[in-house]
């Protein structure tokens, strides 16, 4: 279930960055809407690292875009361990014979509220990106990340048939 909802969370933030960074244009003919395909799996700076030669990125902005990158990662590893002790605490407290109410509400606050910190920098990073490509780059990147989203499916589609068969 913690499984299920991690995924429709990077999924959800994935779809929303991939709309902030390129400008909503590329979910205008998709059948995935805002919970799948595209970033399902989460942005990752590896895609720009990837498309920088056919987006025209290198020198000092490719430069920016990995230091940004890089600081957004830094900042989260510690939001990311915070959580994860947190969903213990409250995995432990909820298993109590008696659980304290006040106690978990406590520690879902604090979840919720490290969960949205999370992702304002998710977002943030993206507006920051977003300012440093070109229209010309943003659109060569939508066109990019939607051949890689329909490889993406379709090889994952020929895996998943594979073990049925």
């Amino acid at each position: 279930m913690r499984e299920k909802k991690t995924r429709m969370v990077k999924a959800f933030l994935g779809s929303l960055g991939l709309m902030l960074l390129l400008g909503g244009q590329v979910y205008a003919g998709s059948k995935h809407g805002m919970h799948g395909g595209m970033f399902g799996m989460g942005f990752r700076m590896e895609m720009i690292e990837k498309f920088s030669t056919e987006l025209g990125l290198e020198g000092e902005t490719l430069d920016r875009l990995k230091e940004l990158a890089h600081q957004a990662k830094k900042e989260s590893i510690s939001l990311k361990a915070d959580l994860k002790v947190l969903y213990l605490d409250l995995k432990k407290s909820m298993h109590a014979d008696s659980p304290d109410e006040k106690q978990v509400m406590t520690l879902v606050e604090k979840i919720g509220s490290l969960e949205i910190q999370l992702k304002k920098k998710h977002v943030r990073l993206l507006l920051s990106i977003r300012k440093l490509l070109t229209p010309e780059q943003r659109e060569k990147m939508i066109q990019l990340i939607k051949e890689h989203r329909n490889k993406h499916m379709h090889d994952r589609g020929e895996k998943q048939h594979r073990r049925r068969h």
